[in-house]
């Protein structure tokens, strides 16, 4: 009985003792939820503020408010990361990872606190989350040069409500999520940075800024909604886009960028493209040294920009409207100095290709299009700085340009439509261009040539004739040689004939001018031998003159002529020939010597033709030749009979 007593009053003193230290307990919980909380761990109870998450370490410094991420993987804890305490710096340094099921970072602070969660570091961060990636209520986000790579599959990515979202100083921030991608209420602002943004669900935005500006400097950015009844690509109470930046926004069923107020564009570069009204703003479109191009990807029967009070375009912007412009005060235009800037309008199925200059494109003064002057529906609207291209500008001309039909560039002076006109005087020329009377040649003293019996020099700058001609110099100065005058024909003197200037001269050198009748030797009274030599017949032989009178009538006087000498065994021949005329009478026969030498009878050769036959008419030595031939006679007969006696002794 006594122990059962006493297990009861055990049992009293123990409840007795729990139930006094439940406040006390409920109390430390209360005080530990505005810790930092990291992956579980209520970080500034831990040794050194520091735990291990993964293989990396994550460590706090309550002195300055810094979490280091330390090639961290986390993945436990809803959120992964909370901090209700103020602002916070998260230091990141390699590559850390968070993974959760609900929300990733968790940040809050009482309404307008100005309190700041701050990514900083070389590192990077990956959050991989199904609810909110990274969400501070009423506290500003600043990304501060380092990469961040953020999906939410339901919820939104990075979400600063009440506050501003600023990524700057070479920060590259990649979201991908269910509900909007990026969102700072207060605003926007991203510099020096590249920002890829997505979203997939429908009614979200990308980057949204409700209460203040969307501002983009020096930066590149990416954003696309993907939903078919998504919101605005990007909302912003004003959008700003700046300072050589690039951002291309797509939406597939409403406005790629929105803004109640403003939409400005200086020194930037936008592509918008949706399936209607990619540009939308309710109050003004101010373009500024930009290119944009705004695309109606859908065939609606919409603008691709629309500017609730006026489109300003300027400073050598170029703006393509793929789907036309609505601009409900007009779209004004302002060419920088000294440029052109062409306002060209189309259609949407041939684009580029088809449009036309409207009004007086292109212009060198600002222009304003009043609102029911802009092609709406499947309009092509570009305007964009014009160059004149084409033509031929000459020296009263200036080109005409290929585009526009306008003139341009001023008159070529060296480009000449007409000839070159010589004005000349007796001693001076110069010439000119007859369609622009342009000097070609100043007027100077005529120079080179040569001037002839009958023609002046021409000059080899002008081809005109200047100065006198030149008596002494003649063409054409053919000589005629002497000839002897005839009983019938007349003679003339050597003399010579100038056909330029048609006069005689007896030189040369055509100096001592004489008449042609100078040049005449009178026919001879007497008879003169013509050119037909001598005629001639058997006895006599005769000249004639020209008149046909006979002259120097005579006998022949003829003399022998051998032809051919007579030999032992062969004739010979000769003929008689006149002395003086040449008359031949015909040939007669010289008979054959008939005698041989010793030497011939020895050898048998006859060498009569070495002997020397005297002549026929010489009779100084006939009896010599008498002896001889009876000489060789007798020998002939001695040698006869000797020949038959030895025959018929035989």
């Amino acid at each position: 009985m006594r122990t059962l007593k006493a297990k009861l009053l055990a049992y009293l003193l123990s409840f007795l003792m729990i139930s006094g230290f439940m406040p006390a307990i409920a109390l430390a919980a209360e005080l530990n939820s505005f810790h930092l909380w990291v992956n579980e761990v209520d970080i500034e109870e831990a040794a050194d503020n520091t735990i291990a998450c993964g293989n990396g370490t994550a460590s706090y410094d309550s002195v300055t408010n810094t979490l280091t991420l330390n090639n961290a993987t986390i993945n436990k804890g809803n959120p992964a990361i909370r901090y209700t305490s103020g602002s916070l710096t998260i230091k990141l340094q390699g590559n850390n990872t968070i993974t959760c099921a609900d929300r990733g970072i968790y940040m809050m602070s009482s309404e307008n606190a100005g309190k700041t969660l701050r990514f900083e570091g070389d590192g990077s961060l990956t959050v991989n989350a199904e609810g909110d990636a990274i969400q501070a209520d009423n506290m500003d986000i600043v990304i501060n040069g380092c990469n961040l790579k953020i999906s939410a599959s339901s919820f939104s990515g990075i979400n600063s409500w009440g506050g501003r979202l600023t990524v700057q100083n070479g920060a590259d921030v990649t979201v991908n999520s269910g509900l909007s991608a990026i969102v700072g209420e207060n605003g926007i602002a991203i510099t020096d940075s590249t920002v890829e943004a997505a979203v997939s669900s429908s009614e979200t935005n990308a980057l949204y800024a409700s209460n203040g500006e969307v501002m983009i400097k020096n930066s590149i950015v990416d954003a696309k909604a993907a939903a078919e009844n998504a919101y605005p690509t990007i909302w912003g109470f004003r959008i700003k886009i700046s300072d050589n930046s690039k951002v291309t926004a797509v939406s597939l069923n409403t406005n790629a960028l929105f803004s109640p107020n403003v939409i400005a564009v200086s020194n930037a570069a936008l592509e918008a493209k949706s399936t209607a009204w990619a540009v939308w703003s309710n109050g003004s479109v101010d373009i500024s040294g930009s290119t944009v191009k705004a695309y109606d990807t859908g065939g609606h029967i919409d603008a691709s920009i629309h500017a609730g009070t006026a489109l300003t375009v300027s400073n050598n912007a170029d703006v393509l409207a793929d789907g036309g412009i609505e601009a409900v005060n007009g779209i004004t235009v302002t060419p920088a100095n000294g440029k052109l800037i062409e306002y060209k309008a189309g259609t949407h199925e041939e684009g580029e290709s088809g449009t036309q200059h409207r009004g007086n494109s292109p212009y060198d003064t600002e222009f304003t299009f009043a609102a029911d002057d802009i092609e709406l529906g499947y309009a092509y609207i570009h305007i964009k700085d014009h160059i004149h291209a084409g033509g031929t500008a000459t020296c009263t001309d200036e080109a005409v340009c290929t585009d526009c039909g306008k003139s341009y560039g001023g008159v070529n002076s060296d480009n000449h439509t007409g000839e070159v006109v010589w004005t000349t005087t007796e001693t001076t020329h110069s010439s000119a261009y007859d369609c622009c009377n342009m000097t070609v040649v100043a007027e100077e003293a005529h120079e080179g040539g040569t001037a002839s019996c009958t023609e002046k020099a021409v000059c080899e700058i002008c081809d005109q004739g200047y100065g006198e001609a030149d008596a002494f110099n003649h063409t054409n100065l053919v000589k005629t040689e002497a000839r002897s005058a005839t009983h019938i024909t007349e003679g003339n003197t050597e003399y010579w004939y100038c056909d330029g200037c048609d006069k005689y001269f007896n030189d040369e050198a055509g100096v001592k001018e004489i008449r042609f009748e100078d040049t005449a030797v009178p026919r001879l009274t007497e008879h003169t031998v013509d050119n037909t030599g001598w005629h001639s017949d058997e006895i006599k032989h005769w000249n004639t003159c020209e008149c046909k009178a006979v002259l120097n009538e005579a006998v022949h006087s003829f003399k022998w002529v051998l032809d051919k000498e007579a030999a032992a065994t062969q004739t010979g021949s000769k003929h008689e020939e006149c002395t003086v005329c040449g008359y031949a009478k015909a040939a007669v026969e010289i008979p054959a010597t008939g005698t041989l030498s010793d030497t011939d009878i020895t050898t048998g050769r006859d060498q009569t033709r070495d002997k020397v036959s005297p002549k026929t008419s010489d009779n100084s030595n006939i009896a010599l030749w008498i002896a001889v031939m009876l000489t060789a006679g007798a020998v002939l007969t001695g040698t006869v009979l000797y020949s038959r006696k030895k025959k018929y002794s035989r």
